[in-house]
């Protein structure tokens, strides 16, 4: 069952201080050692002008970007002599907040190996390795979206404090619209959660939406007051760049090869960046959240293949990057059914001992085995010139 509060201090402090030893050696551990692409060159230079010349407001309304992310670059450069760094160093953080996130998430929702198992994936999967470590904005709209999820599981145990928590679910998704527009596609998420995890009534979830899209707006208002070219008309209309998103003529005409080519590239980045091993235990663990349809389980369903069915259906093309925000679930569905497998070959072979004695270090084990297989290649990918972002 799932405890009723989040961590106390004392409870996170030694897993905090063991995964962000690991998590700061796997991050920083050649950090310089792969080319810097063309979106970061964009990030950190826009970051330098803003720092060289104060919040320069109309730069980031000639730009077009959304400058959350540029703000924490512009305060980094004062830490780091090398700007690249500053970006990066940038999105480690953010990454380590994502971990963070997503311990406590299973470790309340499933258990303390969950939360172990979950953690170390985080830190290992090519996903997260390789985009943590990149001077771009994903990381930190996922480090969002994952405390977002925090806060409405939060809300959902424990309504009494249901101002403070819905209006702060608002601010971390204005946040992460304020540092990309796409954010816009994790917004109904907490919803989801909110709604199966509690099943408020009517005027609750009302209430709880108000003011979540208070939140929202209080970060959004700026973005209107600069000018229309970042604002949520704007982000809206992207939709019908003819460049990037299918016009919806063209959605009416069910563009099929369009379809297929986006469905394989998004098969594909899962593939090399989940790796084959935990995507086939992925779909493992989708039959079982299907099969035994708790809440929790089918709420994570919603946020890993939702958004991204509607980036299949509405996209001419998209990076991997854009998947980022969505991997968080999958890795939770992934470790859980981690566990059970260990668990089952565990109890088999305890059953097949002759004297049944119990194999304690059976389960560790196989979990080694499984992750080592399964991310044997997460440290080369950075460095891998074929890779797609």
């Amino acid at each position: 069952m799932p405890q009723s509060r989040f961590l106390s201090f004392p409870q996170v402090l030694f897993p905090f201080l063991v995964l962000t030893l690991t998590y700061v050696v796997s991050r920083y551990w050649g950090l310089d050692s792969f080319p810097v692409f063309s979106d970061e060159a964009i990030y950190i230079n826009i970051a330098q002008i803003v720092s060289e010349n104060g919040f320069d407001m109309a730069l980031f309304r000639m730009e077009g970007k959304h400058p959350l992310y540029m703000w924490f670059v512009v305060l980094a450069l004062n830490f780091f002599n090398d700007p690249l760094l500053a970006g990066r160093a940038v999105s480690i953080l953010a990454g380590f907040a994502t971990l963070v996130g997503m311990y406590q998430i299973a470790r309340r929702e499933f258990s303390p190996k969950e939360a172990w198992v979950c953690a170390l994936l985080v830190i290992l999967c090519p996903f997260f390795l390789f985009h943590d470590r990149l001077a771009m904005v994903d990381s930190l709209m996922c480090a969002l979206a994952v405390w977002s999820v925090v806060l409405a599981l939060s809300l959902a145990d424990d309504p009494g404090r249901a101002t403070a928590r819905s209006f702060g679910i608002g601010l971390l998704l204005g946040a992460a619209f304020f540092t990309k527009g796409n954010a816009i596609l994790f917004f109904p998420v907490p919803l989801v959660f909110l709604f199966l995890m509690n099943r408020p009534t009517l005027h609750e979830f009302l209430r709880w939406g108000s003011l979540i899209a208070a939140g929202v707006l209080l970060w959004t208002l700026p973005l209107y007051l600069w000018g229309k070219e970042i604002s949520f008309y704007h982000a809206g209309a992207a939709l019908r760049w003819p460049e990037v998103f299918l016009t919806l003529e063209e959605i009416a005409s069910v563009p099929l090869e369009q379809w297929k080519e986006n469905f394989l590239a998004m098969c594909g980045f899962y593939i090399s960046y989940l790796t084959l091993p935990l995507c086939l235990i992925l779909i493992l663990s989708v039959v079982l959240v299907l099969k035994e349809k708790r809440k929790f389980e089918l709420a994570l369903l919603v946020w890993a293949f939702a958004p991204p069915l509607l980036i299949v259906l509405v996209s001419k093309g998209f990076y991997s990057r854009y998947l980022l925000m969505f991997v968080p679930p999958l890795i939770l569905l992934v470790s859980m059914a981690l566990l059970r497998i260990s668990q089952f070959v565990q109890d088999a072979l305890e059953r097949r001992s002759p004297d049944g004695a119990r194999r304690m270090w059976a389960q560790p084990a196989i979990l080694a085995a499984l992750m080592l297989v399964s991310l044997q290649d997460a440290f080369f990918l950075p460095r891998n010139s074929q890779t797609i972002l």
